[in-house]
């Protein structure tokens, strides 16, 4: 068992674990609920346009922010540190160095977990409404957060390996490789055909987002179909790309 992996699902088992106790015992779902800064009405509606948190924050929801920040410190840190075998695989092809491909796996990583949070914040289950106090409008915020979150590390991701690339003179072949991939100018991997998928993939997720960000409310139902449909084909597109994804998704 690998330790991201167990870290993962040992943070949300804890938080399941939370909810379950929270929903048995009135006192600690009182707690977890209850505000502990709220402005007034006035500063409220002033600034609900632009403030993260215009009416308040509970103890439920800063316990989340607490441990989701835990966990982010360990990931980076597994995938930083003590993860050697990228460095070793950089140091055997490589020919600008390691940093390149540290990058590349740690963005990565990233964009990985931050996809598989993308689901939670929107989970029907009443966990995070009932138990934990966040309102179901910030869920949604959430879900746009992660998703936005993991667009940018795949864009970074994609952006550290065509410059690697670029630098090694395999951008033209790599960009549209589907058994040729040159992990080096002379080392060729004919396992990996899913780079072109992948950038298809990472177009289809920007213009989702950009649909999101100025279309949503005019054509909503166009959205909808759409979102749901490119959600169900970069979930496919990324699993058969990033090899750890499976665990998480």
């Amino acid at each position: 068992l690998f330790p991201d992996v167990l870290a993962f699902y040992l943070f949300i088992v804890t938080v399941c674990v939370i909810g379950i106790v929270g929903r048995k015992h009135t006192t600690l779902r009182h707690w977890l609920r209850r505000r502990f800064w709220a402005p007034s009405a006035a500063t409220a509606t002033r600034f609900e346009g632009w403030h993260c948190y215009p009416y308040g924050i509970c103890n439920g929801e800063v316990l989340l922010w607490i441990a989701f920040a835990g966990f982010l410190v360990f990931w980076l840190y597994y995938w930083c540190v003590t993860f050697d075998y990228t460095e070793k695989k950089a140091r055997r092809y490589s020919t600008i160095g390691i940093q390149a491909e540290i990058a590349g796996n740690v963005s990565g990583q990233l964009a990985t977990l931050f996809t598989a949070m993308v689901l939670f914040p929107m989970s029907r289950t009443g966990l995070f409404v009932d138990i934990f106090g966040v309102p179901f409008d910030r869920c949604m915020k959430y879900h746009r957060l992660f998703g936005v979150l993991a667009f940018l590390m795949m864009t970074l991701h994609g952006c550290v390996w065509w410059g690697k690339w670029a630098k090694e003179g395999t951008l033209a072949n790599n960009i549209v490789a589907i058994d040729t991939l040159l992990l080096s100018p002379t080392h060729l991997s004919r396992q990996n055909f899913t780079v072109p998928l992948a950038e298809a993939a990472w177009l289809l997720l920007g213009v989702t987002l950009l649909m999101a960000l100025f279309f949503r409310k005019r054509l909503y139902v166009v959205f909808q179909y759409a979102h749901k449909f490119v959600g169900i084909v970069f979930f496919i597109i990324i699993i058969l790309h990033a090899w750890s994804f499976w665990y998480f998704a």
